[in-house]
């Protein structure tokens, strides 16, 4: 009760909505202008839809491997954040336009909501990021997690009254979405997925002088010649930081597993609940008004309990983090897929799931662990061996990639049988 008279839980929660509206507002504008271009033609826009929805997430990652200070006065996670949501809008608007064929009003309306609600998830995430946000100050205080929760809560609430949308709407719509993505893996895509990747580091080299006065990050030869000290040639030497702590293989399996465990914990629930929701139509819509607010916001659960148990180095905390955030996207594409076979339900709720799994995962490591890839990166980051933090998140990345590639593909195979 004494925090919800603090004027500082309102200050912090007010420093969160506007970074919220000042990403929405940035980086929705850019994005959606750059979508309109390329909506002018057709096969650029098939083509760079699936290339956008794994493009979206790199923020998440390099987020922890990047040093906080401000870059000229701008935050650095302020500019990721217009980044991420800059890539979604224009992800978002290629979908509803050439994948849904919404007109355009719709189509901005649908852009609008996703767009407040991925920026809304990013800041969420980026709170872990900040010396000065609310976790700092709440994050250990259980009854200000519950707080933050439950103006979080109305938030979402209140988005989906402003745009008049429901879960199950949402949930069919993001399904028609996923499958269309799933059945067109072309090999135009991995071309080009292939070719923006070397214009990326193209850019990276040809800038590297700013970058590496500005963030203390190398030439992208740079970042490889210590990822490979560290992962191949001398993995317990050159990359030992202060107290001994080296990377080890160890870290990827743990991140891995927690992952996998996660995923399958927060799955099993989400059948569950779509299980019990088919059954008994009375429950199903009481659940169904309730859903939309277990978008990001459960991962706040993960504060409290910390609170309750003390800020314990458990795996299981970071487990937990991934099942609660990854139970939304599990259930959203479960019921909007009901009826079909199980087995690709599941397939696509997991492709779907991946993402917050990963941002899940990379939370629960930054506030309590004793191992992980996203633990190490960090490790690495406070003692501005930004090469090797870096180095340890591209391959953070690389590991999704290949989750998200193979599982995709799985898919693909599965759905050409249907």
């Amino acid at each position: 009760m004494q925090v919800l008279l603090a004027i500082e839980f309102y200050e912090k929660i007010g420093e969160m909505f506007v970074h919220i509206a000042s990403i929405t507002v940035m980086g929705g504008i850019v994005g959606t202008l750059i979508g309109i271009g390329i909506c002018q033609n057709p096969f650029v826009s098939r083509i760079a839809v699936p290339l956008l929805r794994t493009i979206l997430w790199f923020p998440f990652f390099v987020a922890c491997a990047l040093p906080e200070w401000p870059i000229r006065g701008l935050s650095l996670i302020l500019a990721l954040g217009i980044l991420s949501v800059a890539l979604f809008s224009c992800y978002g608007l290629l979908d509803v336009r050439s994948v849904l064929r919404l007109q355009w009003l719709d189509a901005m309306v649908v852009v609008g909501r996703g767009t407040i609600l991925h920026a809304f998830f990013y800041s969420l995430y980026s709170q872990i990021h900040q010396e000065s946000g609310w976790v700092a100050e709440f994050g250990e205080n259980s009854f200000g997690g519950f707080a933050i929760l439950l103006v979080l809560c109305l938030f979402l609430f209140f988005v989906d009254r402003f745009f008049r949308t429901n879960f199950a709407d949402v949930a069919e719509r993001d399904c028609k979405v996923l499958i269309r993505v799933v059945r067109n893996q072309e090999r135009t895509y991995s071309i080009l997925a292939i070719c923006f990747g070397c214009v990326c580091l193209s850019a990276w080299y040809i800038f590297h002088d700013s970058v590496t006065r500005y963030l203390l990050l190398g030439t992208p030869i740079d970042v490889l010649k210590a990822g490979y000290a560290m992962f191949i040639s001398d993995p317990s030497g050159s990359s030992i930081l202060r107290g001994g702590r080296t990377w080890q293989i160890n870290d990827l399996v743990v991140s891995l597993g927690e992952v996998i465990i996660g995923l399958t914990i927060s799955g099993g629930f989400a059948l569950s609940v779509v299980y019990c929701m088919r059954l008994r139509v009375r429950l199903c819509v009481q659940i169904l008004r309730f859903l939309s607010m277990t978008f990001a916001t459960p991962l706040i659960l993960v504060l409290v309990v910390s609170g309750w148990i003390g800020r314990t180095a458990e795996s299981w905390l970071t487990v937990l983090g991934i099942a609660l955030l990854s139970f939304y996207p599990f259930v959203k594409v479960m019921w909007g897929y009901r009826g079909q076979p199980g087995v690709f339900s599941v397939l696509l709720g997991t492709i779907e799931a991946l993402p917050f799994a990963f941002a899940g995962m990379i939370f629960g490591e930054l506030w309590a662990a004793s191992a992980g890839l996203a633990f190490f990166a960090v490790l690495a980051r406070a003692e501005l061996r930004i090469n090797e933090a870096m180095a340890v998140t591209l391959l953070t990345f690389l590991l999704y990639l290949l989750l998200s590639s193979s599982l995709k593909l799985v898919a693909n195979k599965l759905s050409k049988r249907e």
